[in-house]
């Protein structure tokens, strides 16, 4: 992790003191995010704000980064960008009942966040199901000429691949 980002965010203690997260964190100290993308180098730039609105404590902000992903077409590399608007919320106890549905709830727990947990949770929400190149020009599997059916070679006559089956089978 970056040297100015906290290992936590203490949701408990937002009405306090509003917090501004903000900085880079390397994408290989995410490990389900490493298993699910192709090349770990790189960063993630964090813009949030932890604070208090109407008693319920709310994480919003902005999450960047370029992620190196398989082409499912070519298998080549590419490079996805994203750009994940974050607006999440804490309640404790029961008061999530009352929370408005422009925020997504967290899991109401101890209030303690683990930054890199969070940041990790939201790059993989944000990977596309299959990824593949956007133009196909870019894609070396939708560039590679497909062999037409009259190029094909017909199977040789007389070729009986099971035959040596009928053979063991007898046996």
């Amino acid at each position: 992790m970056s040297g100015g980002l906290p290992e936590f965010l203490d949701l408990t203690k937002a009405g306090h003191m509003p917090l501004t997260v903000a900085g880079q964190m390397s994408l290989s100290r995410m490990p389900r995010l490493c298993a699910a993308i192709a090349d770990v180098g790189g960063q993630a730039s964090i813009d949030l704000q932890v604070f208090k609105e109407g008693g319920l404590a709310v994480v919003s902000g902005r999450l960047q980064a370029s992620l190196g992903l398989s082409c499912q077409r070519c298998f080549a590399l590419l490079r996805h960008p994203v750009d994940a608007q974050v607006r999440l919320g804490w309640a404790a106890g029961g008061q999530a009942q009352h929370w408005p549905e422009s925020y997504e709830l967290l899991d109401p727990g101890s209030g303690r966040i683990r930054l890199a947990e969070l940041v990790e949770d939201e790059l993989l929400l944000a990977l596309p199901l299959a990824p593949r190149h956007a133009r196909p020009e870019d894609c070396e599997a939708l560039r590679t000429p497909v062999a037409k059916p009259d190029t094909i070679a017909p199977p040789e006559a007389g070729r009986r691949p099971f035959e040596i089956l009928k053979t063991l089978r007898r046996r």
